[in-house]
């Protein structure tokens, strides 16, 4: 993880903080201020940097507000906490989630309760799947370079078998960009 200190293994990872700015001024310039970044994770397992990069960023903004709310990894999961915030009076006009799979039980529970993907709430999720592009309301996203990154990290792999490089970890940090679709619109 970007800012976690020298790895002691080889180490090939996404740096959300480009892909996240990005998408917290676009959707600020759509006029959203209330928003909720929903982080999946399994028992145990950590969340990483992204929610806190994304409540940075969007302290920065005049008169807005994230809130990191987590659920569990599965689909049903994030449909079921996605039902319980769209639900309540104070209902995020954007959410951001921890991966796309996340992102679509979310815009799930926004059907399920009537609240319409982009009229009422933008959605975005993060990795890019190719999925997201095909959804009744494609999925924006924030895109991580996977073809790049597995590029370098079978480099590592070959020079660690050829002898190369064995006594120094090297790391290698891709930006992650904004592909905006049709989940996310002008506050109404």
């Amino acid at each position: 993880m970007p800012g976690a200190g020298k790895s002691p293994v080889d180490a090939v990872m996404p740096d959300f903080s480009t892909g996240l700015r990005e998408v917290a001024e676009r959707l600020y310039d759509l006029g959203h201020r209330r928003y909720a970044f929903l982080a999946a994770r399994s028992t145990g397992q950590r969340v990483g940097g992204r929610p806190s990069i994304f409540q940075k960023i969007i302290g920065e903004f005049e008169s807005a507000q994230a809130e990191v709310v987590v659920c569990g990894p599965l689909i049903e999961e994030a449909r079921e906490v996605g039902r319980e915030i769209l639900g309540g009076d104070e209902r995020p006009t954007a959410i951001v989630t921890l991966n796309d799979l996340t992102a679509i039980g979310v815009m799930r529970a926004a059907k399920d309760l009537g609240v319409r993907v982009p009229e009422d709430l933008s959605v975005v999720g993060i990795d890019g799947i190719p999925l997201g592009e095909y959804l009744p309301v494609s999925l924006s996203t924030i895109a991580q370079p996977h073809q790049e990154m597995a590029a370098k990290a079978v480099e590592f792999l070959i020079d660690r078998i050829e002898g190369e490089g064995r006594d120094l970890s090297r790391e290698a940090t891709f930006e992650t960009n904004f592909v905006e679709r049709e989940s996310i619109g002008p506050l109404m």
